[in-house]
């Protein structure tokens, strides 16, 4: 007596009689994850997926996510050496205290080593002071703000804009002045 698979047969007859749903137009970008691989240096965790994101581009403010595939590979530990974080991003922070009275503190972060200039300007747009700090190492850095003027003459109460310019960034903040 020969006995008959009717399942695969039946799964087959289904397959070829549904109508073909690969196609699914991509309305929405995300990454889906994978497998997580970990890299511990001191006190950093450094965790990351292998998948394949969903081919589209995502865009949320002042950035742009482009999807495609990723391809897995052998993973690769990195040191992160103790102290300070390494700046991954251009940053201009607000100068502390805000207003100023005496003396300020200006902040920035360099993603890579650049020549850094800053200059203080008011309302009218015109110079009060310039820095040219030259080339400076990518990271955190702090200058001091005296609130004078190029001659050294304490800046009258008002509004000042600080504009800090490197190789590739920039950045504008307003300081208020109050004697």
């Amino acid at each position: 007596m020969i006995r008959r698979r009717m399942i695969p047969t039946v799964l087959v007859a289904m397959a070829i009689a549904a109508p073909a749903l690969a196609y699914d137009p991509i309305t929405w970008s995300s990454i889906d994850g994978g497998g997580v691989a970990f890299a511990t240096a001191g006190a950093y965790k450094l965790g990351g997926t292998i998948g394949q994101p969903d081919a589209g581009m995502l865009t949320g403010g002042a950035y742009t996510l482009r999807g495609g595939f990723w391809f897995g590979g052998a993973s690769h530990s990195v040191g992160v050496a103790d102290g300070a974080p390494a700046a991954l991003a251009f940053a201009l922070y607000p100068t502390r205290p805000n207003p100023v009275r005496a003396q300020s503190r200006v902040a920035f972060d360099l993603p890579r080593a650049s020549h850094v200039a800053l200059a203080v300007f008011d309302v009218s747009g015109r110079a009060v002071r310039r820095w040219d700090f030259g080339a400076l190492p990518a990271g955190h850095q702090e200058r001091a703000w005296g609130a004078v003027d190029e001659s050294g003459r304490p800046l009258s109460s008002g509004v000042y804009f600080l504009r800090l310019d490197t190789d590739r960034e920039h950045g504008v903040q307003k300081v208020l002045v109050l004697r």
